[in-house]
């Protein structure tokens, strides 16, 4: 009887030095793979400004561009969100906006703050309601580190033009583009 008494707790035991030492392996593996996630992670907050003196409305080409940014960037497994898009009015108004973004993006833990500029030609838009590239003169932007307040990147775009689009041929072509102008800007970043 004592044997078996002795067996018995002797399973228990090792059954329970088992888990632990699962759990244990469990705790450790969390322990260096979150800080390397943490390296390889990082957070956008993106501001765009339409420059187009034509208008106060702010265009689908912008509106797509913006979130083909967002979703690049979260396909990258970054933490993106943005600022809503403003018409650029003036550089003394734009610079307000992006010191009180900087702040806000501050306060809410955001590693980069992601200022970009698209300059309409609005003599070239066939539909300046419609999606389209045509009609974008140039697009520009600068990365700022957040906590130190330092330009951390930029660089500039101008897409190649193409005729003859649908609308959702249009869509596509601002999509890929979006998606090019994303990984242009991680460059910039050094992630």
């Amino acid at each position: 009887i004592k044997l078996n008494t002795l067996l018995f707790f002797s399973d228990n035991m090792l059954e329970e030095n088992i888990e632990m030492t699962k759990q244990r392996f469990f705790a450790l593996c969390l322990i260096i793979l979150l800080p390397l996630a943490k390296i390889n992670a990082f957070s956008v907050v993106f501001q765009v400004f339409q420059n187009d003196r034509n208008s106060d409305l702010i265009l689908e080409t912008t509106q797509l561009l913006s979130q083909g940014l967002l979703d690049s960037f979260f396909d990258f497994g970054c933490v993106a969100c943005d600022a809503p898009a403003s018409v650029f009015s003036s550089e003394q108004q734009s610079q307000e906006l992006v010191e009180k973004v900087l702040v806000e993006s501050a306060e809410s833990f955001m590693d980069y703050l992601v200022v970009i500029r698209i300059d309409y030609e609005r003599e070239k838009l066939q539909n300046p309601e419609a999606a389209q590239l045509a009609g974008i003169k140039n697009i520009s932007w600068k990365a700022i580190e957040v906590l130190q307040n330092e330009v951390a990147g930029e660089g500039s775009m101008k897409p190649s033009l193409s005729k003859g689009k649908n609308k959702a041929e249009n869509i596509r072509e601002v999509s890929r583009f979006a998606t090019a102008m994303a990984k242009e800007i991680k460059k910039g970043l050094n992630k």
